[in-house]
């Protein structure tokens, strides 16, 4: 027989309510709310356990279940609401976002689709708030879950069937222990994983499995609720929903999410306030999340989700920097759009009683919408790629293009600490230059490249992303760790340069890094302290370095317009001076003096700049003479690097002149 606590449960959907508030508020900036990602797991844990129960009862009382009628319900309840948003925001893309914003929805559109757009993050190291932001972003947890749904159920069909000759009750012992294996598993695998590909942890589902897991075993455990007093039940709830609403409020994220152990506090509370719930003694916490705001809340917490992030972003859009009142306002505010998909879409299609009775219709309708969605967003690709082929995109598309180290494995990236034997120029050549540092070195590379050919030097390139030639430990927000990857390569740069012994290296770094101090982690252009360290790290890597008999030329680093590039030229096309920026925000002058200060004086050493180029007077173009000089916010352009070649030229002749440190 399948359980009674197995019913509707109001106190569900207030717990709903409460885990789309975390969200919500917290993709809207407010403070209070910094551990508000967490009510995703919330909602994993919710799904974990009322799918195992709808699953269980069936298997219970059929011996069986039908994979045909679970994921046609699934559809019913998800697919409608779902595609409406996704057409709506491609609408909305090709009004507010630049084409390649809306290349990139509509390829998340696309993803979505096929419920893996979570994949497509993972894959493209996407970040929430951590530069143009997909409207589409949201997407991931919704394809995490049905990933859930489309592998739980046939494990759980085999499990019946394995089950089904078996005593009373086998099929739910069977299913217990395959769940604490599976998520055991799981939660050791996401800390694990966690470590080394943090982006990847967080968005796909294996390291998300055990959420789901602990709702399953929830269910297990509703059965023997019982057996706790009213005094335990009331306690528990308490401190439960204390242990939420403190998660959300305390657990701050920084760019990357925590994961591993930190999620265990708001989903153990999640499972505790279900279990709670399911008690024949209704307790304080339970009516509270049972009154009719809290269930409301809940019911539209769905449609609620879908609307609330593409309405911050295109806000985003509109208002550069909206105040914290107004973002809250919007995502408020997007509980009408909400209100109105459930009211005449998601829950008339849900409910429907034909629908109910074909379910192979719905899932060749589901498959039909998924084809028209894709087809959609293909045409969408195709819109802004044609747009983009207009002549007065040019200079801006070649502005866009990578120099070649990123497609051939020569700049490194976050993840790679070894890469292949990079030599440019002329590989035979009798005079060496080696160059070194992070992205802002690599982006150098297309004018020393023609140098090095022109002068017949062989030029080796020691690149990687986000990782500084100083000798200095950082910190990757991407990873959420101490970059170790980044202090391993360089070390092995360092060796392979003092076995070059080069005539010249170039070093070239971004002026903005979280340095590791102890227990600190400070940015060289906030603390005076980080600064030091970086300035002792210079010096530390000279030593190093000294053996090899090189001299040294450090760059001082390119101004940084601070803004999306390519936003702004294409809302300022008629007029790119518009987007020109004021050289005393552009231009290092806070470490800038310090690394002056420190390389003066060293032997064989020079610091060097071609800054006065980028920036003319009291303002720096992005634009000049038909020449976009940026490929993004920070980095100069192949473009505009390969027009100041002679002056780079003048400057490599300059520190050759050097005489060698002994």
């Amino acid at each position: 027989m399948a359980s009674p606590r197995l019913r509707f449960r109001p106190d569900i959907e207030g717990l709903r309510a409460v885990a789309i508030v975390f969200v919500v508020l917290y993709h809207a900036g407010w403070k209070w709310a910094g551990g508000g990602y967490l009510g995703v797991d919330v909602f994993f844990v919710l799904s974990g356990f009322l799918i195992t129960g709808i699953l269980l009862e069936e298997v219970e009382a059929t011996g069986s279940l039908s994979l045909t009628n679970f994921w046609a319900r699934r559809a019913r309840r998800l697919l409608p609401a779902a595609a409406v948003i996704t057409f709506v925001v491609l609408i909305v893309d090709a009004i507010l976002l630049t084409p390649f914003d809306q290349i990139a929805a509509a390829e998340s559109a696309r993803a979505f689709a096929v419920y893996a757009s979570n994949i497509l993050f993972a894959f493209r190291t996407t970040q929430y708030f951590g530069g143009p932001v997909d409207p589409m972003l949201h997407t991931w947890s919704l394809s995490v879950e049905e990933q859930f749904y489309l592998f739980f159920a046939p494990l759980l069909l085999a499990l019946a069937v394995w089950s089904r000759r078996h005593v009373h009750g086998v099929f739910a012992k069977r299913l217990g222990i395959a769940t604490v294996f599976v998520s055991v598993a799981s939660f050791v695998g996401c800390l694990i994983l966690v470590q080394r590909y943090p982006l990847v942890a967080f968005f796909i589902l294996p390291p998300r499995a055990w959420e789901f897991g602990l709702g399953a075993l929830t269910v297990l455990a509703v059965r023997r609720v019982d057996i706790l007093g009213p005094g335990v039940v009331e306690g528990l709830s308490i401190a439960a929903i204390a242990g939420l609403l403190a998660s959300a409020a305390f657990f701050k994220s920084n760019v990357v999410q925590p994961l591993g152990f930190i999620t265990l506090v708001p989903t153990a509370c999640a499972a505790a306030l279900i279990l709670t719930g399911a008690s024949a003694r209704e307790s304080f916490v339970g009516r509270m999340l049972s009154t009719s705001p809290m269930r409301l809340i809940g019911r539209l917490s769905y449609s609620w989700y879908l609307w609330h992030w593409p309405m911050l972003v295109f806000l985003r859009e509109y208002v550069s920097r909206p105040s914290l009142p107004l973002s809250v306002a919007v995502a408020i505010g997007s509980l009408i759009p909400a209100a109105i998909t459930y009211k005449l879409i998601e829950s008339p299609v849900r409910f429907s009683k034909a629908l109910q009775k074909q379910a192979k219709l719905v899932l060749v309708g589901a498959l039909v919408l998924a084809v028209v969605t894709i087809g959609l967003a293909t045409l969408a690709v195709r819109h802004a790629n044609n747009v983009l082929a207009a002549p007065k995109f040019a200079a801006l598309l070649a502005a866009r293009v990578l120099p070649d180290g990123y497609g051939n494995g020569c700049h490194l990236s976050i993840a790679t600490v070894k890469g292949p034997d990079c030599v440019y120029g002329k590989p035979s050549g009798d005079t060496t230059m080696v160059l070194f540092g992070d992205s802002h070195s690599e982006h150098f590379m297309p004018a020393l490249d023609s140098i090095a050919k022109l002068r017949g030097w062989k030029l080796v390139s020691l690149t990687k992303s986000a990782c500084p030639s100083v000798d200095v430990h950082t910190w990757n927000g991407q990873l959420g760790r101490q970059y170790s990857e980044c202090d391993e390569w360089r070390q092995a740069s360092v060796e392979r340069i003092v076995k070059l012994k080069p005539a010249l290296v170039m070093i070239a770094n971004t002026r903005a890094y979280e340095v590791v101090i102890g227990d600190e982690r400070l940015r060289t252009d906030q603390r005076e302290e980080a600064r030091r360290e970086w300035t002792a790290g210079l010096t530390r890597l000279f030593t190093a370095l000294r053996p090899s008999g090189a001299r040294l030329m450090v760059m001082q680093n390119n101004p940084h317009p601070s803004f999306d590039i390519s936003k702004c030229i294409v809302k300022h096309m008629d007029n790119p001076v518009g987007c020109s920026s004021y050289r005393m925000r552009a231009v290092d002058t806070v470490l800038a003096p310090a690394v002056r200060a420190a390389i003066k004086g060293m032997p064989g050493a020079s610091y060097v700049s071609l800054n006065s180029l980028i920036c003319e007077g009291s303002v720096c173009p992005v634009v000049k003479d038909g020449l976009v000089r940026y490929q993004d916010g920070n980095h100069l352009s192949k473009p505009y690097v390969l027009s100041i070649l002679p002056q780079l030229s003048d400057l490599l002749t300059q520190a050759l002149a050097q005489p060698r440190p002994q």
